[in-house]
This record gives structure tokens, C-alpha cells and sequence, in this order.
């Protein structure tokens, strides 16, 4: 229940069960660099530039079903630049460069922040609700689930007891 909480400025109220009041923490967005924007930028660049001078190739040649394999698995072969490259020379290649272009960065934005700042990750603040033990405690008593292994749990978080049973951590 504690995901009920809101990390905004619009706490619930209504949480079944509860006191009329309670704390919960505001928090400001925390935004963390995520390695997954990095590595999907190359995949999605490679495989929209790839798939367009497939494609090109594809709708000015009659191939063979063997020629077409051929084609595909020596443009997967080459590097981003030399696909670039001969996708600009292909019949109407700048368009189709400038729409690889716009489909991998329409890709690549919807796993930023924003497609408007330089910033890449993921807020991690989203979603996120902090709470007391005390407030974790009150909703498991509510919700019948605060047995003793619980207590037990709670007493070991709290630094009351360790796992020997006695106080010292």
C-alpha cells in the first residue's frame, strides 16, 4: 500500500484503513545516466540505415530469392558508413537517408528522458513512494500480515536484534 502514496504535491487521502494524516517524502526527479541509450543508439542507427538500402535495393532490382539473400547478408556486413554511403547514391538515396535518420532518432527518443535535453536516462523518482517502517508496519497490521516472522523482520531492521538474538548488529 505504501505505492499508494505520491511522491507529488497530491497525496491520497483516501487510503482505506488509514489515519486522516500521514507523511510521505517529496522528492525531486532524480534522473540516472542508463548504459540500454548508449548501446540501443548504435543498434537502432545500424538497423534503420541497413533496412533502408535493403529496402532501396529491394524496390529498384528484380532479385532472385539467392540474390536478395546475398544482398542482405552483404549489407549486414558492412559498417555504418559505408551503408550511409552507398544508401546516398541509391535512385531518391538522400530521402531515404533523411528518413532512416528521423525513424532512429524517433526510436532512440522514446528511450530518453526527453527528446528535448541533452539528458539520457531513466527518473527513477517516478513511481516511487517512501514510507516509514512504522507506515509499512500500520499497513500490514491492517491488512492481517503482520505476523511474527514480520515482527521478527522489523526487529531485525530496526537494530534491536540480529540474527544470534541478541542486540548488537
Amino acid at each position: 500500500m505504501g505505492g499508494l502514496g505520491s511522491t507529488g504535491p497530491n497525496n491520497r487521502e483516501d487510503l482505506p484503513n488509514s489515519r486522516v494524516s500521514y507523511k510521505a517524502a517529496e522528492i525531486k526527479d532524480w534522473t540516472v545516466q542508463s548504459a540500454l541509450v548508449e548501446l540501443l543508439s548504435g543498434a537502432f542507427e545500424s538497423g534503420e540505415f541497413k533496412e533502408a538500402l535493403i529496402n532501396a535495393h529491394l524496390s529498384s532490382e528484380e532479385l532472385s530469392k539467392e540474390d536478395k539473400r546475398k544482398l542482405i547478408k552483404r549489407i549486414n556486413g558492412m559498417t555504418l558508413d559505408e551503408v550511409k554511403a552507398e544508401l546516398k547514391e541509391m535512385p531518391k538515396g538522400e530521402a531515404l537517408y533523411n528518413i532512416a535518420e528521423r525513424k532512429f532518432k524517433a526510436e532512440l527518443n522514446s528511450y530518453r528522458k526527453s527528446a528535448d535535453e541533452d539528458l539520457d536516462g531513466i527518473n527513477v523518482a517516478d513511481g516511487t513512494a517512501f514510507i516509514s517502517d512504522k507506515l509499512a508496519q500500520e499497513f500490514l497490521e491492517r491488512r492481517g500480515a503482520y505476523t511474527s516472522e514480520v515482527a521478527k523482520a522489523f526487529s531485525y531492521l530496526r537494530g534491536r536484534k540480529n540474527k544470534d538474538g541478541n542486540g548488537s548488529l
